[in-house]
């Protein structure tokens, strides 16, 4: 079976927004460490001898669909992207903009809300000890108080900085739950 690859039409507008807005530097900085990220993810599918079926690309990120893998599996799989993009962090001296994009990526993405990777990573690691349903309830129940703990967090930003900006971030996070 063939892999494809799709990339969604508002993927394309916002990258062609942040070519426009975003200073050279960190919008390859960005890009990068995205592309390194989604690349360490597809090598550790390979390596655990799995397939890739298709990758989609929009704007929520990267969704591989693979052949189906054994929770170990799917646990290195999911951890490797973060791992992948942490390592950056070594060109800190002559990068510092790639070093703190993919420090940011990654803490976005560790965050326990699913579909994030650190969403999956609860769901797989009660999936490894419950049934399934209650796996999922255990992951919802932390990505709802992760939503709530950073709601919190950005209204007291929102209220020190004087500036409604930090009131996105629990916007988005809340958008990427609703999109599983």
């Amino acid at each position: 079976m063939r892999s494809r690859i799709s990339v969604s039409g508002h993927l394309l507008i916002t990258i062609a927004a942040l070519l426009l807005l975003m200073p050279p530097q960190w919008f390859f900085a960005w890009f990068i460490a995205v592309s390194v990220h989604e690349l360490f993810h597809c090598l550790a599918l390979l390596l655990c001898n799995g397939s890739i079926e298709h990758i989609v690309f929009d704007i929520n990120g990267a969704k591989i669909q693979s052949t189906a893998l054994t929770d170990i599996q799917a646990l290195i799989c999911i951890s490797a992207g973060p791992i992948g993009a942490l390592l950056l962090l070594l060109f800190h001296r002559t990068y510092p903009q790639l070093a703190l994009c993919a420090l940011i990526q990654s803490i976005y993405n560790l965050l326990p809300i699913y579909p994030l990777d650190g969403g999956r990573i609860v769901f797989t690691l009660a999936n490894m000890l419950l049934p399934q349903n209650t796996a999922k309830c255990i992951s919802d129940i932390f990505s709802i108080f992760t939503i709530i703990i950073v709601l919190f967090l950005s209204l007291f930003a929102a209220v020190f900085f004087h500036t409604y900006s930090p009131l996105l971030i629990p916007v988005l996070l809340f958008y990427q739950y609703c999109q599983k």
